[in-house]
């Protein structure tokens, strides 16, 4: 490894000793601090020692470059033999959760705002091999399996991941847990030969090997399943069967005919007991039956409509709302115009508290997120899975003021009306006169 690789990563060693940095943090930090940072353990007999010794130390960011956590290596013989653990990492902290955090997020999001995606990957290793090979916008899991939480953090900065994960079995079935969570974004699979992954990859090739592969051996999810799932036993007609049924609801879901008809055309090459046109048939089934359900799904959503006019109105507001805290989020210049406008808030109060964070500290990172409730959390992540073009077109943020602006004049409209009736009821003539003249000169100034 390079001196600038080690430089960029920040890659150091912790020392073979029992206590060295809870020496050098005391005199700093009280006991409290020092234990819930995560860098520490606590023997039997209640004394401090430090939680990585003798290990390769990787620095663990948040996705704006905040360290918040480290990962330590094993890298001699000898701890080898001991059989330790070859990867250990920071425990989970009020800063640092590993279930939602990617290794090198900070770095690759400038890439994949310009490639549009970002490769997915098992190890920091990896990561750094694929930096050597010229790819940036690459990141990794931090030694867990994906989450739906590593998913919502992912669409923040893209529509489009590129799993690479380890060529082994274990890799492979890490990919089909994989797409299942991501089955609401673009995913293209690039399949390592030889079982490796991509640091042993690049050491029996080279890096313009591994650029080549990463860039030009991807395959569709798709092609995945239909090799994924293929049975091991290839002449029982039962598995067959079961295999069909299988493959045909994965290709019906492809957007392309002409991609579901190729799909079709590779499954029937290798089954003995099907052809084209049965194995069509069967996906000419699973369409059929998406569209009935999509049809009922739609009903109801129209049923729901009409019975809360109410609902739907107070949605286009939060909708509005939500687009536009969307981009105060992912536009830095956008929220310094907002910050100066004294006045200004959030109608909806979950956004208005978020808000009210993103203006004092300029984001919301993982420990803000982890003290705020339930409902603040699922506003957030809501927000951030808002598909939005990245850049903010000529107009954007006046038309959703405006949109936000007639919504609230409903709003007080229907107060008003309200009032009007009220005063009626009562006999209040004058009053309910001179509301509704006020409501009709308000509804003309709208149209």
């Amino acid at each position: 490894m390079t001196d600038e690789l080690i430089t960029y990563f920040k890659i150091g060693l912790a020392p073979n000793e029992y206590d060295y940095l809870y020496q050098a943090m005391l005199k700093k930090y009280d006991e409290d601090t020092i234990i819930n940072s995560g860098l520490f353990n606590l023997s039997d007999s209640n004394s401090i020692y430090d939680a990585f010794r003798n290990r390769i130390m990787f620095p663990l960011t948040d996705e704006f470059g905040h360290i918040i956590g480290f990962s330590g290596r094993i890298w001699t013989e000898e701890d080898t033999s001991k059989k330790l653990a070859k990867y250990k990492n920071t425990r989970s902290t009020i800063i640092f959760n590993k279930s939602y955090e990617l290794y090198h997020l900070d770095k690759a999001k400038a890439a994949a705002k310009k490639e549009h995606e970002l490769y997915l990957m098992e190890g920091f290793m990896d990561v750094i091999a694929a930096y050597r090979a010229g790819i940036p916008n690459a990141v990794a899991s931090m030694g867990t399996a994906l989450t739906p939480e590593h998913v919502k953090h992912l669409r923040k900065f893209t529509k489009k991941v590129i799993l690479t994960y380890d060529g082994d079995k274990a890799g492979q079935n890490a990919i089909a847990k994989s797409l299942d969570l991501l089955s609401n974004m673009a995913v293209e699979i690039v399949r390592i030969p030889g079982q490796m992954d991509p640091d042993e990859f690049i050491k029996e090739n080279s890096e313009e090997e591994l650029e080549k592969l990463l860039k030009q051996a991807r395959i569709s999810s798709a092609e995945f399943w239909i090799e994924h799932l293929k049975p091991e036993n290839i002449d029982n007609l039962q598995a067959e069967i079961d295999y069909v049924e299988k493959i045909a609801k994965v290709i019906a879901t492809s957007p392309s005919i002409t991609a579901q008809n190729t799909y079709i055309n590779k499954v029937a090459e290798f089954l003995p007991d099907f052809d084209y046109l049965q194995v069509e048939q069967a996906v000419n089934n699973e369409r059929l039956q998406t569209r009935s359900q999509i049809s009922e799904q739609e009903s109801a959503n129209q049923q729901v409509l009409i019975d809360l006019p109410v609902t739907k109105q107070l949605t286009a507001l939060t909708k509005a709302e939500s687009q536009l805290f969307h981009r105060l989020l992912h536009h830095d210049y956008l929220l310094n115009e907002f910050r100066n406008r004294a006045h200004f808030k959030f109608t909806t109060p979950e956004l208005q508290e978020l808000y009210q964070i993103l203006k004092t500290n300029g984001e919301i990172n993982a420990y803000d997120l982890s003290q705020l409730s339930d409902q603040l959390q699922e506003t957030y992540y809501r927000v951030l899975e808002e598909n939005l073009p990245e850049e903010i077109a000529e107009d954007e943020i006046r038309q959703i003021e405006d949109q936000i602006d007639k919504c609230l004049q409903r709003q007080e409209m229907r107060k008003q009306s309200k009032a009007i009736r009220e005063s009626s009821n009562h006999g209040d003539v004058d009053t309910a006169v001179e509301g509704l003249a006020a409501l009709i000169a308000q509804k003309r100034n709208m149209e």
